[in-house]
């Protein structure tokens, strides 16, 4: 009786941490779950910060550069539209990360450029971290805007060239990023007198933000632009 009895206990109390161990186990899988979830917020509101920063100081140095309220309205649009867009292109990939050759060619058709008529795109598959594309996109979208409304996109004869190649690591163990604008126009181009949001764009924010530097030469035929930048994990990855 005694023996059956100390059986019968032992069977119950296996059976009971068998539903301990269940349960423990439940309760890990809860906890990482919300620890995800947290840094997935984390992420998100940090992500959110870094548009709104983005956002204010293209409000901020349009305000400045602008000759005018109009000139102010109009180019402010453009520029928040270019920053909207890069998360759109995202939310369409369904990823945080953003293709190059995409962000350029989406940028240019909203001026009713197209590839492979009037823009001519040439590089291997960039994918950039969203504070680099956005700050990326600006850029694009201020060389476009220039092109339109000054250089050889105001042509219907005209046509804008966008390289890029990544080069070897430097002696830090980093490879560069250089992005080639060039535009080709009928000539005769006046050189623009203007220097606005566009130039900061190119010469400051890249600089200070993404470590960039930007060389920009005007010919009769159009801009051309030379963007570098260090091509850290946290700028974006060369893929296959």
């Amino acid at each position: 009786m005694t023996e059956r009895f100390q059986r019968s206990r032992l069977v119950e109390l296996e059976a009971e941490n068998a539903t301990l161990r269940g349960r423990l186990a439940a309760v890990e899988a809860d906890l990482a779950a919300s620890e995800g979830e947290a840094v997935s917020v984390a992420e998100s509101e940090r992500a959110f910060r870094n548009t709104l920063a983005v956002i204010r100081a293209i409000i901020r140095h349009s305000l400045v550069t602008s000759r005018s309220a109009d000139d102010f309205a109009t180019h402010l649009i453009g520029r928040v539209d270019a920053v909207a867009r890069v998360h759109q292109l995202a939310s369409n990939a369904g990823s945080d990360q953003h293709d190059l050759h995409s962000l350029i060619a989406d940028e240019l058709l909203v001026h009713l450029v197209r590839e492979g008529e009037r823009l001519h795109l040439s590089g291997p598959r960039i994918l950039l971290q969203p504070k680099s594309a956005e700050l990326l996109a600006l850029a694009i979208h201020e060389l476009a805007a220039n092109a339109v409304e000054h250089g050889a996109l105001g042509s219907p004869e005209g046509e804008a060239r966008v390289t890029w190649s990544v080069s070897p690591p430097d002696g830090q163990g980093v490879p560069t990023l250089a992005i080639q604008w060039r535009e080709r126009g009928p000539g005769g181009l006046p050189r623009p007198c203007h220097h606005g949001f566009g130039t900061e764009v190119l010469k400051q924010t890249l600089a200070y933000a993404l470590q960039a530097r930007a060389q920009l030469e005007w010919e009769e035929t159009g801009l051309s632009c030379l963007i570098q930048i260090p091509l850290t994990s946290r700028i974006g990855r060369l893929t296959p």
